[in-house]
């Protein structure tokens, strides 16, 4: 008997079984006839189509497990072995009269996890990039040993149609004989979907799209949390299950589909399970035409991708969003500024920088300071409308942009709302926090079509409102450029100023508040370039601590006071110490202590006549660190003074903890104590107490006599001001210790 496969195989009715097979077991199927030919393949799975066929060692393996299938397996109902690549498969011989006419292969599956490390050794032995091929290789389905045996009964059933179909058709001679065969196919097809439905490890169903009657799988029932007893009998029933916000767009795909020439879909969406919770699903399947093209039935699987999609979420969150305030990050916000280009919206951006947050950090621990950072987005979240995007850049800036805002008015009374706001404190773990802003506003596309180029913008202006005394908002002007320019000229220059000996210092005294007499100095370095002339410290130090180009320039200034103190102990002039500032870097290194010994010692002077200007801020970073370092320098006979006390987190207690010798009451604390009695009893307060702690009192920036007057009253020790004198050469101050009194 002649075997025409190739005819039966293109019947509508046996390809779409088949094809189904595929679908149901994610297994490829190969049907090869008596003479080796291939008639009919499923595809092959991505790891074989990626790799295996790709490579000649590896294909060539793919050609002789072929052959090995059709030389082992003549005197079996079935064999299940190993393909010479490691994957497992079932072969099934077509035997009619004890004549093998065909073959069918069920291949490309695994029946033990341990399979993979094999497979994995020879994919490294073969060459083959070893993540991409793990990817493909999870792909490739796992079934349990008494699943095997009932998908060898699939495919002896499969086999039986096919056979049988033979057979009908060689018998039949009219139409009615035909459409008898057909009607006989059809039920051994839906029988053999049925077995397949169950066989199965994924959560299938068959639809009957004429009536809407459902058969589902016990998988699927276990998908969705019911027992075997459970009877979901008909479409509408689960279309019921979809979560309500998109069931009828569901409803409408699948009308759609099976109204298209489609003979596939897919769909994700969310469903209602036995806990009365939502989760989400996969569903695809293939849909049965009559021969009139009409949708008859669609049988397909679902998937619980729950996890999936709380991954992608997660993905997404992390791609989009601030892990800490679940605020957007600066991606979304690029994007969605770039969204507002394309639609041609006008706006407005605020870089909004919390001023010396680092301090804060510094103070109570990263910890509370992520706390407070969340306390800050939510009031930024009060101060603007739910339709304005709140983005976190990063650390303690934000960003905030607002579409069709053009008014530079109503923009100016945002930003005062804004500084009003932060003006009140936060209150945290019973601890208050006054925490200020810095803002930068630019506007688009009046002043940039480009993001990157907004946010440039908004930082340039954001750091003139940080250089103008923080806790203000600068709009960004076309000036701004040349302002950039001029400090990379400033730095430019900078990096060269000590090897040409461009600076000097300067002396401001530091008198007697009783007698007027010149006690000590604080030495003040200054820079005067050939080309961008006298440059203001205010201007250099900050490029110059951006730069750490401090710690040379200190260790210079350093250098030159210790000389200069030299020379008044050789010409014998009575002064109690020259000061200096030290930057943070400087006292931040692990050997401050032993360069500073080191100088005194090259220029063999008295270490008391040196004295360490430190800042508050400085003091609050590493603060127990810091105490031992100032004990350290004191043993070393080295004073040290706390600088500019008032203007930051001035705290009494803590400045009982310091081994400091001097405390200097900054000038903005001196500017307003002359008609503000209150500001007389703190600056008293301040005086009593640092005298109880031995420390003597310094205040800064006098000017004024009423200024001098209240603090000889309050029993201050010295004065350092204009009042008396402004910083002078070296040449000035070495004659007016010579006079002993300011010239």
């Amino acid at each position: 008997m002649d075997y025409n496969f190739l005819e039966i195989l293109e019947t509508e009715t046996i390809k779409r079984l088949l094809a189904s097979l595929k679908t149901y077991t994610n297994i490829p199927l190969t049907i090869i006839d008596a003479r080796g030919n291939f008639i009919f393949e499923t595809g092959c799975s991505k790891i074989c189509e990626k790799f295996y066929k790709n490579n000649e060692v590896t294909s060539n393996m793919c050609i002789e497990s072929y052959s090995d299938c059709l030389r082992n397996s003549n005197d079996k109902n079935y064999l299940i072995t190993k393909c010479r690549n490691g994957l497992n498969q079932i072969i099934i011989p077509i035997v009619e009269n004890n004549k093998r006419v065909g073959t069918v292969i069920l291949e490309q599956f695994l029946i033990d996890e341990n399979q993979s490390s094999d497979i994995l050794i020879k994919a490294d032995e073969h060459g083959f990039l070893i993540k991409e091929f793990k990817d493909a290789l999870k792909e490739v389905p796992l079934y349990k040993e008494e699943e095997i045996f009932s998908l060898v009964e699939l495919i002896i059933d499969i086999k039986n149609v096919l056979i049988d179909f033979i057979k009908e058709k060689q018998n039949s001679e009219n139409s009615y004989k035909e459409l008898k065969l057909k009607n006989y196919l059809l039920d051994r097809v839906e029988k053999t979907q049925k077995l397949l439905l169950d066989t199965s490890h994924a959560g299938l169903y068959d639809l009957n799209i004429v009536t809407g009657e459902l058969f589902l799988s016990s998988t699927w029932k276990e998908i969705l949390g019911y027992n075997k007893e459970y009877h979901l009998n008909h479409i509408d029933d689960w279309l019921e299950m979809i979560h309500p916000n998109k069931r009828q767009v569901i409803k409408t795909t699948i009308d759609n589909n099976f109204k298209s020439c489609k003979e596939n879909y897919y769909s994700e969406y969310m469903i209602k399970n036995s806990r009365e919770q939502f989760i989400w699903i996969k569903d695809k399947g293939i849909i049965v035409r009559d021969d009139n093209e009409f949708a008859i039935r669609a049988v397909g699987s679902i998937m619980d991708i729950t996890e999936n999609k709380m991954f992608e979420k997660a993905l997404y969150d992390a791609s989009f969003f601030d892990y800490l305030t679940a605020l957007p990050n600066i991606s979304y916000f690029k994007r969605t500024l770039e969204q507002s280009f394309e639609k041609l919206i006008s706006g407005v951006v605020y870089y909004i920088d919390l001023d010396d947050f680092k301090k804060v950090n510094d103070l109570v621990g990263h910890k509370l300071g992520d706390e407070l950072l969340i306390l800050v987005s939510e009031k930024l979240k009060s101060i603007f409308n739910s339709y304005d995007f709140i983005c976190r850049f990063g650390g303690d800036e934000f960003l905030v942009l607002q579409e069709n805002v053009t008014d530079k008015n109503m923009v100016e009374k945002t930003a005062d709302k804004i500084k009003k706001a932060f003006k009140e404190s936060i209150e945290l773990n019973g601890l208050k926090f006054h925490v200020t802003a810095s803002i930068g506003i630019t506007f688009f596309p009046e002043q940039s079509l480009d993001v990157n180029e907004v946010l440039k913008n908004a930082d340039t202006a954001v750091n003139k409102a940080k250089r103008k005394g923080k806790n203000n908002y600068e709009f960004y002007e076309s000036e701004m450029f040349s302002e950039i320019l001029n400090r990379s000229e400033i730095e430019k220059y900078l990096r060269e100023a000590l090897h040409r000996n461009e600076f000097n210092l300067n002396y401001q005294p530091i008198v007697d508040v009783k007698t007027g007499e010149i006690r000590s100095f604080e030495a003040l370095i200054r820079w005067t370039n050939p080309k961008l002339g006298f440059v203001s410290p205010s201007e250099f130090i900050p490029i110059a601590e951006e730069t750490g180009l401090i710690i040379d320039i200190g260790n210079w200034v350093m250098e030159k006071v210790c000389y200069q103190i030299k020379e008044w102990e050789k010409q014998g002039y009575e002064f109690e110490y020259v000061s200096i500032n030290v930057s943070e870097l400087q006292f931040q290194q692990d050997d401050f202590v032993n360069i500073v010994r080191k100088t005194i010692e090259n220029n063999s002077i008295d270490a008391k006549h040196l004295a360490l200007e430190i800042t508050e801020s400085m003091m609050i970073k590493s603060m127990e660190k810091n105490i031992e370092l100032l004990k350290e320098l004191n043993f070393w006979g080295i004073r040290t003074m706390l600088d500019d006390f008032g203007t930051g987190y001035s705290s009494l207690n803590y400045l009982m903890k310091i081994p400091i010798n001097t405390l200097k009451i900054d000038k903005s604390f001196i500017d307003n104590i002359c008609g503000n009695l209150k500001q007389e009893a703190i600056t008293e307060g301040i005086i009593l107490l640092a005298h109880k702690i031995d420390l003597e009192v310094i205040a800064e920036g006098v000017e004024e006599e009423d200024q001098k007057n209240i603090l000889l009253q309050k029993k201050c020790d010295k004065i350092q001001g204009y009042l008396y004198s402004k910083p002078v050469s070296g040449e000035v101050a070495d004659n007016m210790l010579k006079a002993k009194r300011v010239i």
